[in-house]
C-alpha cells in the first residue's frame, strides 16, 4: 500500500511537472487534474491526492489532517468531473478555474442520493492546484 502511495505521488506530481508545457485549455486540465484527485480520495490514497492542493495550504495542513477532511468520500458511489470553466482577463490569461462535479453517494436513511460541488482551481507557478480556505 505504501508503495502505491508513493507511486501516485510520484505521478501526481511529474503530470503537475508537465503542466506549464501542456498545450491543452486550462478548462482540460482543470478537469483532468480534478478527476485524478476525486480517484485518488475514493481510492483512500491521501497522500497523493494532497499534492494536488496548493503549497499555502500544505505549508499550513499536514496530510493527515487533510485525509480528515475527506473522510466522508467513502460513502460516494461515483463522482465525475462534468465540466470546467474558467475566467479570462480582457488578454485572453487565466488563473482561476472552477471544476464542477456529480457525486453520488449512500446518505443513512435516504438511500442513494446526488449532488453537485463546486471547486475553485488555481494556477500558480505553471501548475494547477485545488484552493481550499483554511476555514472549511
Amino acid at each position: 500500500m505504501k508503495c502505491r502511495t508513493i507511486a501516485m505521488a510520484y505521478l501526481a506530481a511529474m503530470v503537475s511537472g508537465c503542466a506549464m508545457f501542456d498545450a491543452r485549455p486550462p478548462e482540460e486540465i482543470v478537469a483532468e487534474r480534478a478527476q485524478q484527485r476525486v480517484e485518488l480520495l475514493q481510492a483512500g490514497e491521501y497522500d497523493a491526492a494532497y499534492t494536488f492542493a496548493t503549497p499555502g495550504y500544505r505549508s499550513t495542513e499536514t496530510v493527515a489532517r487533510y485525509g480528515t477532511r475527506w473522510s466522508g468520500v467513502k460513502m460516494w458511489l461515483t463522482v465525475d468531473v462534468t465540466s470546467a470553466r474558467c475566467e479570462y482577463d480582457n488578454e485572453g490569461v487565466t488563473n482561476s478555474c472552477k471544476a464542477f462535479l456529480q457525486v453520488t453517494y449512500i446518505a443513512a436513511g435516504h438511500g442513494e442520493q446526488t449532488t453537485l460541488l463546486e471547486e475553485r482551481w488555481i494556477l500558480i507557478d505553471g501548475n494547477w492546484y485545488l484552493y481550499q480556505p483554511l476555514a472549511d
